[in-house]
């Protein structure tokens, strides 16, 4: 589904990725992990288009999206949900979730997937009209992932979800990210809660200093010792 090959991204003459490779099968729910500056969220936005590489390649589904402008990636079905959420919070809950369904595609079935996200939130249906910065942490995150949700992607990108939330919203969130991928969506999660992602997801990708350092499947991950001792605390 996607692949990003040897990319090399640069801010200014400042080398951020080194060579980055990784993939996500249909099916799949995927964790890119590391410490603080790693480089994932750079690693995101050159996915989704607003950064574009010096080198290397990016695929989706066949189709080579390197260096396209965000509207044109979520058009062929890849929906980021930032870190930091990024609502508007003088906007109703229900109008952020509305600037989710832009593509064309999107807006035909904009009914539809608000309830769709409303039946994984049932949190946000009673808050439907309520402005949006004056929910929870957890509820804006919330609201960020639905509106992600809305243009009804094949891949899901999730750039630190879990930030700032407390351990029992974090547990729903890991909870609703699970049924999510059952339900058929492909899913790439940032994530600096190691145990919880690498408990949801059946492949990993560690980054470091712009470099995969290490990369397999999520079993062989949590029972490494350089990955307990590094990231587990064990």
């Amino acid at each position: 589904m996607l692949k990003v090959e040897d990319i090399d991204v640069f801010y200014g003459i400042v080398p951020t990725l080194h060579q980055v490779c990784l993939e996500v099968e249909g099916g799949e729910t995927v964790c890119l992990l590391g410490p603080n500056g790693a480089g994932k969220t750079t690693t995101v936005k050159t996915i989704i288009g607003l950064l574009k590489p010096r080198a290397g390649r990016i695929w989706f589904n066949g189709t080579d999206i390197t260096g396209l402008p965000p509207h044109r990636t979520i058009g062929l079905g890849i929906s980021l949900a930032p870190e930091g959420r990024l609502l508007f919070p003088d906007m109703a809950v229900e109008e952020n979730l509305e600037l989710g369904a832009s593509t064309p595609g999107a807006r035909s079935q904009k009914q539809s997937a608000m309830e769709w996200v409303y039946s994984l939130f049932p949190a946000l249906r009673a808050r439907r009209g309520q402005a949006a910065g004056t929910l929870s942490g957890g509820e804006q995150q919330m609201v960020a992932i639905g509106r992600a949700l809305m243009a009804r992607p094949r891949l899901l990108i999730l750039d630190e979800p879990s930030l700032g939330l407390s351990p029992l919203l974090v547990q729903e969130l890991f909870r609703i990210l699970k049924k999510l991928n059952e339900e058929g969506v492909s899913i790439l999660l940032v994530e600096q809660n190691v145990v919880q992602a690498l408990r949801i997801s059946q492949r990993a990708y560690i980054l470091e200093s712009g470099k995969i350092v290490m990369r397999g499947s999520s079993a062989e991950l949590r029972s490494s010792d350089t990955v307990r001792k590094s990231y587990l605390g064990i």
